[in-house]
């Protein structure tokens, strides 16, 4: 199994911010690193973070990106049933109905506000889309949709949003160079004209002088012409488009792509000179090609594993969906992991590492319900010897704890397989394809649950190889001394410390969260609220 280096480049979440959100009543602002770690006391909010961007998911994921709902593949795991629950209590009581978010996603800035849409016995259902905008991090370009006023909408979109995804034109990066070239000659000109001024030597050398400041002022003259025409693509680069449309002109399918798609395409082509945009066959390539990647920034790939990963079960009963392993069984049948994959070398090394076998063997019994398979040694003596114990045992008899880590290696083992399906897919295909680039986001509570100590220290290990391997992105909710501890180790290991793969934030329930910052010894900046490391000491404080 190949390890420490990453395999492919992908479309990564970074951060995001959060107002007026569950027990978020002010604006939160997190920074994710590949592995990011929440830990705090309890009813500090960090599962209003998790809520958050389950929520979000499924919101990209939808077939209308002007309502917020509730009721979609998340739900059952958020719990959030409606708008009324989703706000901040205090806020709600102020009458503060605005929940706002921000996600930078790769190149984009997206910012998201909802606000409610209807009351159903004083109770707000859904949310209304208030705002939704992209910005291009790279040259602040952006797309920005805002309600005015029953179901009527305002576009404004500027052109050269359209164009950065489409080609490598660096127009700011040359324009900056003339620039450049003409604050150095400038100042050239200034320098020759006081030596000029000063000049004592020979007649032949005033002349060279002289001629020094003609050719200067020369290239002068050439750079500001260049620059002027750089102002005048830029000029054109930049207009901006900015389009009204209405809602009831779309059937249930009103996805951000679809609407603005038809809108642009009825714009363009009704304001061709007016808008300055052609709308040939070329030019709206460009828009959906767009339209397509800042759709596919809206679906932010996040799953989520419960405490309740698995059961004391010997039969997964398909019908029957009480825990996240009946999720992770149904995706593992519709994209099979090959034997020898590079997935299912990371589940048998890791089944090995936490002692739960060599094999595994996963079986549908007549598409009505599943049994999970261990191979494993009968005992020391014989692993010691090398020999096999050939028989195959139920995963429940490995133990509850053996179930719960072998749900988190097999919803990763299926993240790396779509990686590598999605790898071969495109390979056979021409073009661009952004889901090739878009990586899982895993969130994961309580991993530690069940486990050993000593497990429970592995798993940063766990998290930090499937990272930095694969590029899969992990935001894990622990109260795990140990994976702590561990994860100090790792940091201090790291040949290159600045390219963070491990974060950690503390939850204060007043405070709200803060990052622990790792030295380079790695040991922390800043200190862990009352309440984690400090029990262990102070508990062996009051022994007699």
């Amino acid at each position: 199994m190949q390890e420490d280096k990453f395999i492919i480049e992908s479309i990564n979440m970074e951060r995001i911010i959060i107002d007026n959100f569950r027990k978020i009543k002010d604006k939160w602002d997190i920074k994710l690193s590949p592995v990011t770690f929440f830990v705090g006391t309890n009813n500090s909010g960090k599962s209003s973070v998790l809520k958050s961007l389950m929520l979000l998911d499924d919101y990209g994921n939808s077939n209308d990106h002007f309502t917020l709902k509730f009721n979609q593949a998340h739900s059952n795991n958020h719990k959030i049933d409606c708008y009324s629950n989703a706000i901040n209590r205090f806020n709600s009581d102020n009458r503060n109905y605005d929940i706002r978010f921000c996600v930078e996603n790769d190149d984009y800035l997206i910012e998201y506000t909802f606000t409610p849409l209807e009351s159903v016995n004083n109770k707000f259902e859904k949310g209304r889309l208030k705002k939704l905008k992209f910005t291009s991090i790279s040259d602040n370009s952006y797309l920005l949709i805002y309600h005015l006023a029953a179901d009527e909408y305002q576009l404004e979109l500027v052109n050269n949003f359209i164009n950065k995804s489409n080609s490598n034109d660096e127009i700011f990066e040359d324009k900056s160079s003339y620039e450049s070239m003409k604050f150095a000659t400038e100042s050239n000109i200034k320098e020759l004209s006081n030596q000029l001024l000063n000049f004592e030597g020979s007649t032949s050398d005033r002349i060279s002088l002289i001629d020094d400041i003609n050719n200067n002022e020369s290239l002068l003259k050439r750079l500001k012409v260049k620059i002027k025409e750089f102002e005048q693509k830029i000029s054109k680069t930049d207009s901006l488009f900015q389009p009204k449309f209405k809602l009831n002109n779309f059937d249930d399918n009103r996805t951000i792509e679809r609407v603005l798609r038809k809108v642009l395409s009825i714009y363009f082509n009704e304001s061709d000179k007016k808008s300055g945009y052609s709308n040939s066959k070329t030019e709206m390539q460009k828009v959906s090609f767009m339209l397509e990647s800042i759709s596919e920034s809206l679906k932010l790939n996040v799953t989520h594993l419960t405490p309740n990963r698995n059961s004391q079960t010997r039969l997964y009963v398909n019908s029957m969906k009480t825990n996240d392993i009946s999720n992770i069984i149904d995706e593992y049948f519709d994209f099979p992991i090959k034997a020898n994959t590079e997935a299912d070398m990371f589940l048998k090394h890791w089944m090995d590492k936490f002692d739960i076998g060599i094999d595994y063997r996963i079986t549908s019994i007549q598409g009505l319900a599943t049994i999970i398979e261990i191979k494993e040694f009968n005992s020391v003596e014989k692993r010691k010897k090398g020999e096999e114990d050939k028989d195959w045992i139920n995963l429940v008899d490995k133990g509850f704890g053996a179930g719960q880590i072998f749900s988190i290696l097999l919803r990763i083992a299926t993240a790396i397989n779509k990686i590598d399906l999605v790898k071969i897919s495109n390979s056979k295909r021409k073009g661009n394809s952004f889901m090739s680039n878009h990586n899982q986001i895993l969130l994961i509570e309580e991993p530690e649950a069940n486990l050993h100590p000593a497990f429970q220290s592995k798993l940063a290990d766990l998290f930090y190889q499937a990272a930095l391997t694969f590029g899969l992105r992990f935001i894990v909710e622990t109260h795990s001394e140990y994976i702590i501890r561990n994860s100090q180790l790792i940091h201090l290991k790291q040949i290159n410390k600045e390219n963070e793969i491990l974060s950690i934030y503390y939850f204060d329930k007043n405070n709200g969260p803060y990052q622990m910052k790792y030295r380079n010894d790695g040991r922390f900046t800043n200190e862990f609220g009352t309440g984690f490391f400090d029990v262990n000491s102070n508990l062996i404080f009051e022994l007699p």
